[in-house]
């Protein structure tokens, strides 16, 4: 490796990184992003850990730079590991939510383990790995590495082909994201070429990564945490513009009852709670049923289901109905609903009304026999 053009290169690979996490962090919770984070975080280390060998390297230092080879070694294995939890929490598949799955899913990274200390006590260890050459511990972690970048991108787009609208080009921007290194990666493994730039990639990925998920995070509701009316917008024309597609197209419209009176009465963080308890209510009842849940805002929301039958929503209601009545709140929480079902020649704009109609007759009826209080 040429040293001159490496740590250049590295260090502007490690600039753009930084400035790309500092950029996610300055606009959303540090604290409930820290999934995203892990990709930042383990290139980052991943890259110091690297300079910090060829450093030593360089000035002979071997034993400790041979420590610090295995690390180099197990921090980019995390690296691929952290690239595929990070798209499974974008893409909310929950496919690796659960503890034992995450631990399942990074042994590949940590199997790399034995083969280092086989390696160094043999003497066999290729300290030039922070150059350009490979040793046997160098092609094991370099093909773990690669089959995490394979994996998130076949799993991306796996999940772009059954998402729709924004959501499935940010899917298929995902999955292209995590095969740039895979390719350079391939590319500088077999032609040794190019070695000294290999972490500018890496560093397009994050950058890349951060942004797919910054647009996918601001279609989100702040409050309630569901997508939001801009995402709504979005969705319901795809339909409508790709009915074909489905077998049925309902949207529902939903609004809290006697939602100015709780606020009036039990004040806004009341208000909040509920519109909360609501919204999350919906969007796990939606969810289970593959279809989606929106806060078009204040206190209306809107449900788009493609693939169900009339009955099939009667029953979505009455288990959202059931499951928001079960709450500590000092007064009856109940809702106003209208469904609607899209028919060929509607636009757009017929469906909204057609459902608002429908929920504000239905809203008259219930709060004219129903009082706030319980």
């Amino acid at each position: 490796m040429v040293l001159d053009a490496y740590f250049p290169v590295t260090v502007f690979s490690l600039i753009v990184i930084v400035m790309s996490t500092a950029m996610f962090i300055s606009v959303f919770s540090f604290k409930k992003n820290l999934t995203c984070l892990a990709i930042p975080f383990f290139v980052s280390l991943t890259i110091l850990i690297e300079m910090a060998g060829t450093i030593f390297v360089t000035y002979d230092m071997k034993m400790v730079a041979s420590f610090l080879l295995i690390a180099y070694y197990i921090a980019g294995g995390f690296t691929g590991w952290s690239t595929v939890i990070a798209f499974d929490w974008f893409a909310k598949t929950g496919v690796f939510k659960k503890k034992w799955s995450r631990f399942l899913l990074a042994v590949p990274a940590i199997a790399v383990l034995p083969f280092c200390i086989y390696d160094l006590i043999s003497g066999k260890f290729e300290l030039n790995v922070f150059s350009v050459e490979f040793g046997l511990s160098g092609i094991i972690s370099t093909a773990v590495l690669a089959a995490y970048f394979v994996f998130t991108g076949i799993f991306a787009f796996v999940c772009a082909a059954k998402a729709v609208g924004t959501q499935r080009v940010l899917f298929f921007a995902f999955g292209g994201a995590a095969l740039i290194p895979f390719i350079f990666m391939a590319i500088g493994f077999f032609t040794r070429q190019g070695m000294e730039y290999r972490w500018f990639p890496y560093a397009l990925m994050v950058l890349l990564a951060i942004l797919f998920i910054f647009r996918f995070k601001v279609t989100l509701d702040g409050l309630t945490g569901i997508k939001n009316r801009s995402a709504f917008d979005e969705d319901i024309k795809d339909k409508v513009n790709n009915f074909n597609r489905y077998p049925s197209v309902y949207l529902m419209y939903l609004d809290v009852n006697y939602f100015k009176m709780i606020n009036d009465n039990y004040g806004h963080d009341t208000g909040d709670k509920a519109l909360i308890l609501f919204g999350k209510t919906l969007h796990n009842e939606a969810e289970a049923m593959n279809a989606d849940a929106f806060r078009l805002g204040g206190d209306e929301f809107g449900v788009i289901f493609c693939h169900h039958t009339k009955k099939e929503i009667d029953e979505f209601i009455k288990r959202v109905s059931e499951k928001v009545s079960k709450n500590d709140f000092k007064f009856n929480f109940s809702f106003s609903v209208g469904t609607a079902k899209y028919a060929k020649g509607m636009s757009v704009t017929d469906l909204l009304n057609a459902a608002d109609k429908e929920m504000y007759e239905h809203k008259r009826i219930v709060e004219a026999n129903l009082k706030l209080e319980k």
